[in-house]
């Protein structure tokens, strides 16, 4: 005999059980469980926003009398995250140390029914923190600086922000019973960044 078992339906996460089931004993829940899938899908409200963020500027100076080697990168200068929401943090963050899925970064596969798919980028699935995650892309510029001489590096970062919901997946090793974790996420990702370099002379 099978039955179902779930909590009340929450506001944002939802936890269901389903598992094997005994008339003398009650309902059999694995003390451990592997993860078996994740899937994604917009609800009312979710969507893809844009966004900018003006870079830092950066400033080097040469006082030298002879060329200096420079290095410019944005890579500490921008960021991409991922943040997993859910009610029941402590008991999905169990099952889930080390655990990379694939995340969305884009609307193009989601839809209002819940889908899977494979690839990059992936993010762990760990709950009520914000991973940042390595950076898709960003510059990097290396050149000689000439003497007396001051470059100022700058520019914007446009970000793409999804919000979509997700439904995690495991199955008890012991009964075979399925648990399931039904919550929000946010990812935010670079789009492109425009960047500007100016030179200018340093008074003697």
């Amino acid at each position: 005999m099978k039955c179902k078992l779930s909590t009340s339906t929450l506001f944002v996460c939802s936890l269901i059980f389903l598992t094997a089931c005994d008339n003398e004993n009650g309902p059999q829940v694995s003390s451990t469980y592997e993860f078996h899938s994740i899937q994604w899908k917009l609800n009312e409200g979710e969507s893809l926003e844009t966004f900018e963020e003006l870079l830092p500027e950066t400033v080097i100076l040469n006082r030298e009398n002879t060329d200096i080697p420079i290095l410019y990168t944005t890579k500490d200068l921008v960021e991409e995250s991922s943040y997993f929401y859910c009610e029941h943090t402590d008991l999905l963050n169990k099952w889930t140390e080390d655990l990379l899925v694939t995340i969305p970064t884009n609307t193009y596969f989601l839809s209002e029914e819940y889908s899977s798919f494979i690839g990059e980028p992936k993010a762990p699935l760990y709950a009520g923190e914000k991973i940042i995650l390595e950076p898709s892309s960003y510059a990097t510029m290396t050149s000689d600086l000439t003497p007396l001489t001051k470059v100022t590096f700058g520019g914007t970062v446009h970000y793409r922000k999804l919000s979509a919901s997700y439904c995690a997946r495991f199955v008890g090793e012991e009964y075979q019973d399925v648990l399931e974790f039904q919550g929000t996420w946010t990812g935010v990702f670079i789009d492109k960044t425009d960047h500007w370099v100016l030179y200018e002379p340093l008074e003697e």
